[in-house]
């Protein structure tokens, strides 16, 4: 994840960024090998996002818990690869869907410009992949994130 944002105030900012991740799954049963051809058991789907995040936070010394929410738009790729007669084969699906977002965290801030922290995240957002996986596919979860985090300026507000 790689993000900019804007401190309001020492209680509020607002955040936009990109951010990627990969699941691996079970090949859906719905994929019909080819004759003389194979998937391989396992595929992977790929969701790259960019979000803008409200956060509220609420300095206690050099740390700082905060929760937010946002929202934003999800690219979705479902890779499927396997053999067919001896020789690779993929199939690929993509869909681009909003999304929405919850997190929270804390961070510590150990000079006047830096901060670590730690973050949970909760994406909600479907993905359709045609008749590869029939309907809606929850490609949403959770993470957990280690932060690094640089503010040029202190803001006194």
């Amino acid at each position: 994840m790689l993000g900019a944002g804007y401190q309001f105030s020492k209680y509020f900012s607002v955040d936009v960024d990109v951010w990627s991740t990969e699941q691996r799954i079970d090949t859906p049963a719905t994929i019909v090998a080819p004759t003389l051809g194979s998937p391989d058991s396992r595929a992977s789907i790929n969701t790259s996002a960019l979000s803008v995040i409200a956060k509220f936070g609420w300095p206690i010394g050099g740390f700082e818990p905060y929760i937010g929410a946002g929202g934003g738009v999800f690219y979705s790729r479902l890779y499927v690869s396997g053999t067919v007669l001896g020789a690779s084969a993929s199939l690929e699906e993509t869909d681009t869907n909003f999304g929405g977002l919850v997190l929270g965290g804390v961070k510590y801030r150990f000079s006047p410009g830096w901060a670590v922290g730690a973050e949970f995240r909760r994406a909600s957002v479907k993905a359709n992949f045609g008749s590869v996986i029939p309907g809606d596919a929850n490609v949403g979860g959770n993470s957990a994130m280690a932060t690094l985090s640089w503010t040029p300026l202190e803001h006194k507000k």
